[in-house]
């Protein structure tokens, strides 16, 4: 849910027995826990709380009288009940999740996980064609290899723990990672369309069956993947911002963090003729994975860009005599201070005042000019060249007509 954790306990003060509690805020940083309160908690033990917002309804677990089973006044058993969700609750449980990536990076990282030496198994490329999604369905698929590989030579409830330690792998960190980007890929476009240019670092990680030079690169296609997913999702909604082509502005970046098993658990098994525990082994899922570690607003390049209002103008017929003006006006149309090194005009018959060479982002100067004709006859056209540092020049082209 939205920001808040249920949970129950008999310790805080209750109604009896396991009762319902609600804290709010992420882990390390949760406020006071708050009784749900009936009809959620009753004088029995209360646990196994669901919450279902868009239905406003809850579910529990209880051992309350009423139970379908026994003789109905029985706290023999326990039995699922549903109730209400209140109000209050209902509108904290339905508001967006996070503002904003700011609030988004309390809860990174968002983990992707992958099955053994995928994708492209055995290959020493740095990159992939493969999508995040394809790895995904395709290591979906293997739920039941990993049921039974991981209870291998097990029995009884040691079997029994060991499948449900593979249903809650696959449910509780494959799904909610898939779950978590879907969420994280909405308000991350949410920010691109606002014209932030936004780097997004990916670490990768991979179990110890290889060398590293060789999980180095494993996991170098690991972070490919994502790349390849953001480029394909919503029918390529995020190309424009990887391509640095977005109307808006906006721009995304990518800082891969490659770790092969540098960091990996150092208990988890490399041994390449025990599959059990090197590949379907809690411990080697746990290893096989990329996160999206950041997200951080990158600063704008700060450069000067100068526009002219006017890139030409015609005299047209002027006498051979006399002097003639006309101001063209330029600006700063970039995030920086734009110094004019020089204005340089093709013929001494041109004469360039400049009103200042130092222009201001958003700022507007003026450029007089005035075409002297001397001793020209006909038509006449000249260039004036303005040049800033780090910029291509800009030209200014001048014609008249001279009559005598």
């Amino acid at each position: 849910s939205t920001g808040h954790l249920y949970f129950s306990s008999s310790w805080h003060n209750g109604f009896g027995g396991q009762d319902v509690f609600r804290v709010a805020g992420i882990p390390g940083n949760w406020t006071d826990p708050v009784n749900m309160g009936p009809p959620v908690n009753s004088n029995k033990n209360d646990f196994f709380f669901s919450v279902f917002p868009e239905k406003e309804k809850v579910f529990l677990s209880s051992n309350r009288e009423g139970a379908a089973i026994g003789d109905g006044y029985s706290t023999c058993c326990n039995d699922i009940y549903v109730a209400d969700l209140p109000s209050k609750i209902i509108e904290e449980e339905k508001k967006e999740e996070y503002k904003n990536l700011a609030e988004l990076n309390r809860f990174l990282p968002v983990r992707l996980y992958f099955h053994n030496d995928e994708p492209n198994p055995r290959s020493l490329d740095t990159t992939t064609l493969v999508k995040y999604s394809e790895a995904y369905d395709s290591y979906k698929k293997l739920f039941d290899s990993y049921v039974k590989e991981n209870a291998k030579g097990l029995s009884g409830s040691e079997k029994e723990d060991a499948e449900y330690d593979v249903e809650d792998f696959f449910s509780l960190t494959v799904d909610k990672g898939m779950s978590d980007l879907s969420l994280f890929f909405d308000l991350l476009l949410k920010e691109l369309k606002q014209g932030q240019s936004i780097r997004l670092s990916i670490r990768g990680f991979a179990s110890p069956r290889a060398k590293s030079d060789y999980n180095e690169k494993l996991t170098m296609r690991r972070i490919a993947s994502l790349v390849n997913e953001m480029k394909s999702v919503q029918n390529g909604i995020f190309l424009p911002y990887i391509n640095g082509t977005a109307t808006d502005g906006g721009h995304l970046e990518f800082e891969a963090l490659p770790f092969g098993e540098y960091k990996a658990d150092k208990t988890v098994s490399d041994d390449l003729f025990n599959e059990k525990q090197s590949i379907y082994s809690r411990g080697a899922r746990l290893e096989r994975k990329i996160e999206i570690e950041s997200v951080k607003i990158v600063s704008p390049i700060k450069k000067p860009v100068l526009k002219l209002e006017e890139e030409s103008f015609d005299f047209g017929p002027i006498p051979k005599s006399g002097v003639v003006h006309h101001t063209f006006y330029i600006s700063n149309e970039g995030n920086a201070l734009m110094v004019i090194d020089s204005v340089i005009a093709s013929c001494g018959c041109l004469v360039p005042i400049l009103e200042k060479d130092t222009v201001l982002p958003s700022e507007r100067i003026a450029l007089e000019v005035g075409f002297i004709p001397f001793d020209k006859n006909g038509k006449e056209t000249k260039e004036i060249t303005i040049y800033i540092a780090g910029e291509p020049p800009k030209v200014i082209t001048i014609s008249a007509d001279v009559q005598h």
